[in-house]
């Protein structure tokens, strides 16, 4: 990867992951989180994406006043191929790259931030805001542990909020979940809103929970983070400092530089480093000169991120200065000058970069042409076709690189004449370069390519096909899907969930039972962020794995998808003990329930470790019951998760009781139209005896009842 694209994903984006589809969906009242607007309040600024990065074009897009931010780390977003090497509307940009995913865009801040996230149901939202105020404690946590998995904006500042909980447990699971969701988006989310939070983190002795917060400070601005900015700076753990040299690169200003210009002359050289990247963001003259005495440090580090950071600033005086540290004694320092001027670009840059491409070093020979690619043009692509001849494998790698950037006919000749490459490893380029390259002389191409005898060559094609995501690349991932090399099918499965629809379904049904475990787990993965039944059918499939790891994933998928699924399956648990055959043990779980009030804590504690016994003796009659042919899935999918965590049965019951649902007739009827079998016979007698008891009557307390519910602890 070049170090300039690495400067992006460091510094000049609001962090790895923040962003998302063109549906903008119904925000009712279930938090104050920050109002959705309509997409058109801001004028929307152009942007020339240069091949399937979203990056890079992210980045322009903040260079230009819109910002982009992704709730949570696990989408594959890629620039559908109509956009690219074309200019384009920044937002129809960003809501065909989410919409692509299969994600959805809410547009806040007056339209000046696009929040790409999978979001959630209305219901799914408000229960987890409302469980997040609740005075019950239990209530609090269980919402502040699942509510990062609902992936949805009207949630943050509910999470946000129960970071502060007089509950120590509840503040730790509400942390993890923003994490999950992405401190850096949450930041950029809330504004101003989360920097007590985020001063509370940054003071943590936790040293990557400090990290994560200061970093996110970087995406609130204003006086307030600048000051604590300017405290973090001097953390004495580099990390630390490193980290509030990035975010002071994002706020900029006057201050920030400032700090910056201070920072630039730390003795850590890791600080000088990031510091010189900060201030390619920041750009201007100042930050020029800066620059200029950085690009002189003694470090070599701190040499090649000046030299990406002046690809940044461009101009004249950034060229004759890359020009110099083009010839570096350091292969670091002028890689970085090389790409650098790719980044510049101009006549100025191309003659540099000509003379570059005769070096006799063959990675300065092979950092121009990727250089060369990014550049595009006519004179370009004729030393691209130079250079596609060279004695050295690397360097025509590079060259297979450059043209799926160009991505234009002539491009295409050269890819066409490299597919035949005595190189496997420039073969494999050559693949993964077609992917981005819209026609079908290119997809024959690449066809051709997913048939070959090696292996990495395959597997390019495999990532390849992810790139081109439609229809008719399924055919040819469907083929691959069945190929000996576990790389190859690993690749497959990433694909498959790329290109969605019920034909991925299925391949990725096959590999959900794949030999090798780590397709397995990917496949679950994949899976869980698509729709239907027949998915929910393959996960649950999925419980039954020999592999821990595959059965842990498989019901993560299938417990985050769907919020009213995972409640609903508590009830129905808590409903099947209630009707439970063994009446010794129903008459034993009573009475220990009904402990679980007492005022004395030891007691309390005493009927907790009863319960959890009693369950392990109920054991062998779970792992019968899920053998029967009436068990519903969603049924099956908690005794499973029973039998994993036993204190899950704790939970199930505290539930029941705290909410006494089983005591609403109205709760009851609905339960009876999803459930079916032994489950709905039990529904059905406890609605009976409800609806017998007089209207005034209260809850009867009986050896086999449920206790009445106290307040709260």
């Amino acid at each position: 990867m070049k170090l300039t694209g690495i400067l992006a994903g460091l510094i000049l984006l609001p962090a790895a992951g923040l962003w998302i589809s063109p549906k903008i969906y119904s925000q009712q009242t279930a938090t104050s989180s920050p109002s959705p607007t309509t997409a058109a309040s801001q004028p929307s600024p152009k942007v020339t994406p240069r091949g399937a990065d979203t990056w890079a074009a992210f980045d322009k897009l903040s260079r230009q006043g819109m910002r982009v931010v992704m709730l949570g780390h696990d989408y594959q977003l890629l620039v559908p191929s109509e956009m690219r090497f074309r200019p384009v509307d920044g937002r129809k940009l960003i809501e065909a790259v989410a919409a692509r995913g299969g994600l959805h865009v809410v547009w806040i801040h007056e339209g000046r931030t696009a929040v790409i996230q999978r979001g959630a149901t209305d219901p799914e939202v408000k229960r987890i805001v409302e469980g997040l105020k609740s005075v019950d404690v239990e209530r609090r946590r269980e919402s502040a542990q699942i509510g990062g998995s609902l992936k949805d904006v009207r949630v943050v500042e509910a999470l946000t909020a129960s970071c502060l909980d007089k509950d120590a447990e509840t503040v730790k699971l509400a942390v993890e979940s923003l994490n999950q969701l992405g401190m850096d988006a949450v930041a950029a989310i809330q504004g101003e809103k989360a920097l007590a939070l985020l001063e509370k983190l940054a003071a943590d002795e936790d040293i990557y929970v400090r990290k994560n917060a200061v970093f996110a400070l970087g995406q609130v601005g204003g006086q307030k983070a600048l000051a604590l900015l300017e405290k973090l700076a001097g953390d004495e753990n580099r990390g630390v400092r490193m980290d509030a040299v990035i975010a002071l690169g994002h706020v900029g200003g006057e201050k920030a530089f400032l700090l910056l210009e201070k920072l630039a002359g730390d003795k850590d050289s890791g600080v000088r480093a990031f510091a010189a990247g900060a201030l390619g963001h920041v750009g201007g003259e100042k930050a020029f000169l800066l620059l200029e005495k950085l690009a002189g440090d003694k470090d070599s580090g701190v040499r090649a991120f000046a030299a990406g950071a002046l690809g940044d600033v461009g101009g004249q005086k950034a060229l004759a200065l890359l020009e110099k540290l083009a010839g570096d004694e350091d292969a670091g320092v002028c890689a970085s000058a090389v790409y650098a001027l790719g980044e510049v670009g101009g006549e100025k840059a191309l003659a540099l970069l000509e003379k570059l491409a005769g070096d006799e070093n063959k990675e300065v020979r092979g950092c121009a042409a990727y250089a060369l690619g990014v550049v595009g043009g006519e004179k370009a692509l004729a030393l691209l076709e130079k250079l596609a001849e060279d004695t050295d494998a690397g360097v025509r790698r590079s060259v297979a690189y450059a043209l799926g950037v160009v991505g234009d006919e002539k491009a295409l000749a050269l890819l066409e004449k490299l597919a035949g490459d005595e190189n496997k490893e420039v073969r494999g380029c050559v693949a993964y370069a077609l992917g981005q390259v819209d026609s079908k002389k290119a997809f024959a191409l690449l066809e051709k390519l997913a048939g070959d005898a090696d292996e990495p060559v395959r597997q390019k094609a495999a990532e390849a096909l992810r790139i081109v995501g439609d229809e008719k690349a399924f055919a040819l991932l469907e083929k691959l899907a069945e190929d000996l090399s576990v790389n190859v099918r690993y690749a497959v499965a990433l694909a498959l969930r790329e290109v969605g629809g019920e034909k991925a379904l299925a391949s990725l049904e096959k590999l959900a039972a794949d030999v090798d475990a780590n397709v397995r787990v990917d496949a679950a993965n994949y899976l869980g962020h698509m729709d239907g039944e027949t998915v929910l059918a393959i996960l649950e499939r999925l419980l039954d794995s020999p592999y821990e790891d595959v059965r842990e994933r498989a019901a993560e998928r299938i417990q985050t998808r769907n919020l009213d699924r995972r409640f609903s399956l508590v009830m129905r648990t808590a409903v099947g003990m209630l009707g439970s055959t063994d009446q010794s043990l129903q008459g034993q779980m009573a009475e220990h329930i009904r402990r679980l009030e007492d005022g004395d804590f030891k007691v309390r504690e005493k009927a907790q470790q009863a319960i959890k016994e009693n369950f392990a003796a109920a054991e062998p009659l779970l792992q019968k019951t899920l053998k029967s042919s009436e068990i519903g899935t969603e049924t099956k999918i908690r005794l499973k998760e029973l039998m994993d965590e036993k204190m899950l049965v704790l939970r199930a019951i505290k539930f029941v009781r705290d909410n006494k649902l089983l005591e609403d007739a109205g709760y009851l009827k609905e339960l009876l139209k999803s459930t079916q079998g032994e489950d709905k016979a039990r529904v059905e007698r406890r609605l009976k005896e409800i609806e017998a008891k007089p209207a005034t009557a209260p809850a009867a307390a009986g050896k086999n009842s449920l206790p009445t519910t106290k307040a709260s602890e």
